[in-house]
C-alpha cells in the first residue's frame, strides 16, 4: 500500500518511543514514531469497517539483530450506531443440480437480523447471515438473491447476487477424435515426449491409459495431436478428457495444461502450456510469485484472460478420475468445468478467430513436489463448417410450443437471453415440448 524509507535511528532508537496508529472511519492512517510523523491522511484502499479483530505485535531477527520491547499497548475503537454491509453477496456458478452459497458480512453483527429474498420475494426461513439456495434447475439461471439486514437503528439492502447454472456438455456420440489408448499405442496423429508414456492398467475401468507425469519428482511429459481439420480453420470446438492428478507428495506440484494452436512445436511443457492460441493452465503449486496457485487460468494470443483460484482438493482428484470439459464457442467465449466443480461460462476471449491449422496438446510437470498427472477417454469434436443462414420459428400448437428452423445445429435453450444456454440432446428441428408459465429462450449453435 505504501513504503516510506525512514532513518535507522527511528527504528533501532536505543529506548522506548511512543508509536500511534490511527485508522478513521474513512479510511484514513496516520502514523507517528516517537516525535516523527510518517504518514498523514494516507487513504486504505477499499477500506470497509472491520469486525472480528486480534490484536498482533509482531517481531523477527535474522542473521543481526536487535531487541524489540512493548509495552503499555493501548486500543481504542469506535462501533457505529448504524450497521453497513462490509462484504456484499457473491454471483455464483454452478453446475445443474448443485446448490449455490451467498454470505453477507456487516460491520456490528450484534442484534442484527436478516432475511434473504429471490427475485425480489422473502424467502421463508432464510434468516441467518448465509444462505444455501435449494439444488438449482436450467429454469434457476439468472435468479437474483439478496438480503435486507436490520440493526437497532437502520436497515440496508445488499446487492442482488446472480445464481448462473451450468450444465456438464461432452463431444457427442460419435466425436472425431475418439480415444481410450487401449491398444497401448500412440495414435497416428499423435506425438509423446518425455515422461510421457501410454501404460495400463490403472486408466478408467482399469484399462490403458496416457501418463504424463508419475508421482516422481522432475518430469515432465506431453502428448500432442493434430487438428482432425486439416488446413481448415477451427470455429469451435468442444474437448473432454477424464483426468487423474493425485498419489504424490501431501503438498502437490506443479500441473498441466490443456492447449490449441498452430505452433505448438514437438517437445515437453507444464502448467504454463504452449503455443500462442489457446492455453488452460490447471496450476497446483504456489511458487510465490505473482500467481494465486492452486489455480485455473486461461491464457488467449498471448495474454491471461482470466484466472481463478480453487482450494487444492478441488484441483487433486487421488486415486479417482475426473472429466475435464472444455468448450471455445463460435462467438468467442469459452466454458469449462473440471470434475464436479463449473469453473467458467461464456467467458470472453478477447480478439477471438477461427483456429488456425495446428495442434491440440496436452502438457504436465512435477518439480521438487510431485502428483501423478494420468488421462484417459479423450474426445474432441469440432466445427470447420462457415456461418450458414438459419431460420428459426416458434409457434404454438394446443398446449405445446414447437420449434422449427434450418440449416442443421444444435437446439438450445435458456430461461434469459445472455444465457446460461445448454443444448437439448437428440432434439431436431419440430421439437415439441409443453407450454408454460415460464419464460423460455430458444436459438440454433452451428
Amino acid at each position: 500500500m505504501a513504503v516510506k524509507r525512514v532513518p535507522l535511528a527511528l527504528v533501532n532508537s536505543g529506548n522506548y518511543l511512543t508509536v500511534l496508529l490511527r485508522v478513521r472511519q474513512n479510511g484514513l492512517l496516520d502514523l507517528a514514531v516517537g516525535d516523527t510523523v510518517v504518514y498523514r491522511n494516507l487513504e486504505v484502499p477499499g477500506y470497509v469497517p472491520m469486525i472480528g479483530l486480534r490484536l498482533a505485535l509482531y517481531a523477527r531477527t535474522g542473521g543481526a539483530n536487535a531487541s524489540y520491547w512493548f509495552d503499555n499497548v493501548c486500543l481504542g475503537y469506535t462501533i457505529p450506531a448504524s450497521i453497513s454491509i462490509t462484504g456484499e453477496p457473491a454471483d455464483a456458478l454452478v453446475l445443474l443440480g448443485q446448490t449455490a452459497t451467498f454470505q453477507v458480512l456487516v460491520s456490528n453483527p450484534q442484534g442484527v437480523t436478516y432475511q434473504w429474498r429471490r427475485n425480489g420475494m422473502d424467502i421463508p426461513g432464510a434468516t441467518g447471515s448465509t444462505y444455501t439456495t435449494p439444488t438449482l434447475a436450467l429454469a434457476d439461471d439468472g435468479t437474483g438473491y439478496s438480503v435486507v439486514v436490520t440493526g437497532p437503528s437502520n436497515a440496508v439492502t445488499s446487492r442482488t447476487a446472480v445464481a448462473s447454472v451450468m450444465a456438464k456438455f461432452d463431444a457427442g456420440a460419435n466425436p472425431p477424435v475418439n480415444l481410450d489408448f487401449n491398444d497401448y499405442a500412440v495414435p497416428a496423429d499423435g506425438a509423446i515426449f518425455g515422461t510421457a508414456i501410454i501404460t495400463g492398467p490403472g486408466g478408467v475401468g482399469d484399462s490403458a491409459f496416457l501418463q504424463l507425469t508419475e508421482a516422481v519428482n522432475d518430469q515432465s511429459g506431453s502428448f500432442l495431436l493434430n487438428t482432425p481439420a486439416g488446413a481448415a480453420p477451427i470455429k469451435d470446438f468442444t474437448a473432454t478428457w477424464m483426468m487423474r492428478v493425485g498419489g504424490g507428495t501431501a503438498v502437490p506440484a506443479d500441473g498441466f495444461s490443456f492447449v490449441l494452436g498452430p505452433d505448438v512445436v514437438d517437445g515437453t511443457f507444464g502448467e504454463d502450456g504452449a503455443g500462442s492460441g489457446l492455453v488452460v493452465g490447471f496450476d497446483t503449486y504456489d511458487n510465490g510469485t505473482t500467481e494465486v496457485a492452486p489455480e485455473i487460468t486461461i491464457v488467449h494470443r498471448g495474454s491471461q484472460v482470466a484466472t481463478r483460484p480453487f482450494d487444492i482438493s478441488v484441483l487433486r482428484t487421488d486415486d479417482a478420475f475426473e472429466q475435464i470439459g472444455v468448450r471455445v464457442n463460435r462467438n468467442g467465449t469459452l466454458d469449462l468445468y473440471y470434475g464436479d466443480t463449473a469453473v467458467y461460462r461464456a467467458l470472453p476471449l478477447p480478439g477471438f478467430a477461427p483456429f488456425e491449422a495446428g495442434r491440440f496438446g496436452w502438457g504436465a510437470r512435477t518439480g521438487g513436489l510431485n502428483d501423478n498427472h494420468w488421462m484417459d477417454d479423450v474426445k474432441i469434436a469440432l466445427n470447420t463448417q462457415p456461418d450458414v443462414g438459419t431460420t428459426l420459428a416458434i409457434r404454438q400448437s394446443g398446449a405445446n410450443v414447437v420449434v422449427e428452423w434450418t440449416g442443421g445445429g444444435t437446439l438450445q435453450t435458456a430461461t434469459a437471453l445472455p444465457g446460461a444456454w445448454a443444448d437439448i440432446p437428440g432434439a431436431a428441428s419440430g421439437y415439441t415440448t409443453p407450454a408454460s408459465d415460464a419464460v423460455r429462450f430458444f436459438r440454433v449453435r452451428q
